[in-house]
């Protein structure tokens, strides 16, 4: 309102985004009965679909990159001894979902898909740290912590209706409150149910704990009757939490009441204790395996849109800074001293500033928030299952000094386009298990122009390549260092050699110059064709990817 009142933007404009949006959800039926939408229709058994599944685990596998592989310490033998996963990341469901997430039937963590991969091997795992120092990893509350009557667990009441009201359609003891319903807890035909637990919380050690409640889409949290958490969201499961001192071995009375009116039910118990030493049981376990795999990374649960959560490197989900918190970066030092093999996996869904580690860990694995079966497309690519073939779609710089300030406009130093330092990690940037070369390219000037080239595969792996074209025009003024104008991705046998087509849409070749407007370049029009971005020379260099470059003419 305030840009069309102060002439920044004609109403018009506003009028075409706001069709745009209304008839989209016109469209998708947001304002009809659902009875009348052919989307409601579509049951979990298709949502789950085995199909869907394997897209799933496929999305995964070609989503993570291989940032470093020092001495091809990975992929892993496969008869190793022992393995530690490490990490506030290795066992958590958060780092697997990201924000705006459907609900799986099950999730594979990093721990749990290294422990099913090698079944005759000594897995095991520890936390390390928290997230952040002001963010512990919460887990649902142990059985054996919870009470009812001379029973373990809680006393569930449940009830198809909105108000706890009447007889309960079901009456059991449950163990956990730790629930992510696909399925309806009992027959309902409609959203609206509700269930009341109740009973006690017995700590078996002293000290500082944190209590939450994680629900969707509504709960209320009593304790000794007092009423501690209260919410409701229509969008997406909520977490809210409570600090307090609780005394070993003294009850304490719990009631959840647990309201659900949307497809997505879930409600979890959840706990962590506060002024734990995490950091030794972790590196004994270190010390007695013969390599980690140490989880790191961010959480959906503090990096996001508009959070209540202010603390080290976080700004009410945005971040204040990209480099990993103090905690994990204490863990990651200590894990790398002990001088055993380590491979590091990001799981976080913003680039991080890790520059100790691109300096100090063998390998390096970015696998951002996979999914459900993350963790299964993870150990596939350590163990050599997968050969890696992501590439970075964001440029990893080394500090937040590196880039200009947030509140400028300008594109001086953003983006890999417009960037005049040394990233970490560049756009583009990913290595494989395989080493391709690339000879004899050529530009052919058709309505959709075209490079050709020669790859070829001179390993005994098999592999997939992302084959990236890049643009550049360097006697423009203004005009971006480089632009990516096409990718595609081709699967080779070892040792294997083949000419690769690649089309580019003429409208790529075109640039933005100082008035914002597209044109025709002019000058030099450079083409550069390989595995990486051109042009850097760093760290995370490696000769298992080459660059082709060849000035055109487009007269």
């Amino acid at each position: 309102g305030e840009a069309v009142l102060s002439q920044l933007i004609d109403e018009s404009e506003v009028d075409k985004a706001l069709t745009r949006l209304m008839t989209a959800r016109i469209k998708l039926g947001m304002f009809d009965d659902p009875e009348l939408v052919p989307w409601s229709k579509i049951p979990y058994e298709v949502v789950r679909s085995k199909e869907h599944q394997e897209l799933a685990k496929q999305v995964a596998r070609e989503s993570i990159v291989l940032l470093k592989n020092d001495k091809n310490l990975l992929p892993l033998a496969e008869d190793v001894k022992s393995v530690a996963v490490i990490g506030p990341n290795a066992n958590a469901v958060e780092p697997l979902l990201g924000n705006y997430h459907g609900t799986s039937v099950e999730y594979n963590t990093p721990f749990k898909a290294i422990s099913d991969r090698l079944p005759g091997a000594t897995v095991k795992y520890a936390k390390g740290c928290n997230i952040t120092k002001e963010w512990p990893l919460l887990a649902p509350i142990p059985s054996e912590n919870l009470r009812s009557g001379a029973n373990k667990g809680l006393k569930g009441e449940y009830f198809d209706n909105d108000k706890w009201a009447g007889t309960p359609v079901m009456e059991r003891v449950d163990d956990q409150i730790d629930f992510i319903w696909v399925d309806r807890p009992f027959e309902m035909k409609s959203d609206t149910f509700t269930v009341r637990w109740t009973g006690e919380i017995l700590p078996d050690q002293p000290g500082k704990y944190r209590v939450g409640l994680r629900a969707c889409n509504a709960g209320k949290l009593y304790l000794d009757d007092e009423l501690i958490l209260d919410f409701s969201d229509d969008h997406h499961p909520r977490m809210k939490y409570y600090d307090t001192t609780l005394e070993a071995g003294k009850a304490v009375e719990v009631r959840i009441e647990y309201y659900n009116f949307h497809a997505d039910p879930q409600v979890q118990l959840l706990w962590s204790a506060l002024e734990q030493d995490l950091l030794t049981p972790a590196l004994q376990l270190v010390q007695n395996s013969d390599v980690t795999v140490l989880c790191l990374g961010l959480s959906p649960d503090i990096e996001g849109e508009e959070m209540p959560v202010v603390m080290e490197g976080f700004d009410k989900g945005d971040r204040s800074d990209i480099v990993l918190p103090s905690s994990q970066q204490a863990l990651l030092k200590e894990v790398l001293n002990t001088g055993k093999p380590v491979i590091l996996v990001l799981l976080n869904g913003s680039a991080l500033a890790v520059n100790y580690a691109a300096d100090k860990a063998p390998a390096i694995v970015e696998a951002w928030y996979p999914g459900e079966f993350g963790g299964i497309a993870l150990a596939e690519i350590l163990f050599g299952d997968v050969n890696p073939s992501g590439k970075l779609p964001v440029t990893f710089y080394k500090s937040v000094d590196d880039l200009p300030d947030f509140k400028s406009y300008d594109m001086k130093d953003r983006t890999y386009k417009y960037f005049t330092g040394e990233p970490l990690f560049p756009f583009g940037h990913g290595l494989s298990y395989s080493n391709f070369k690339y000879a004899d390219m050529a530009y052919n000037d058709h309505n959709d122009p075209t490079v050709t080239l020669t790859i070829e595969n001179s390993s005994e792996t098999a592999g997939m390549e992302t084959v990236q074209v890049y643009l550049s025009t360097p006697d423009m003024a203004g005009a971006a260092n480089r632009t990516l104008v096409a990718f595609q991705k081709e699967y080779f046998e070892p040792g294997q050699s083949r000419e690769v087509t690649i089309s580019i849409p003429r409208e790529n070749l075109k640039v933005v110059d100082d008035n914002g407007h597209k044109v025709e370049p002019n000058g030099r029009v450079i083409l550069s064709v390989g595995g990486k971005q051109p042009g850097f020379i760093g760290v995370a260099d490696s000769p298992n990817t080459q660059v082709l470059t060849k000035q055109i003419n487009m007269n």
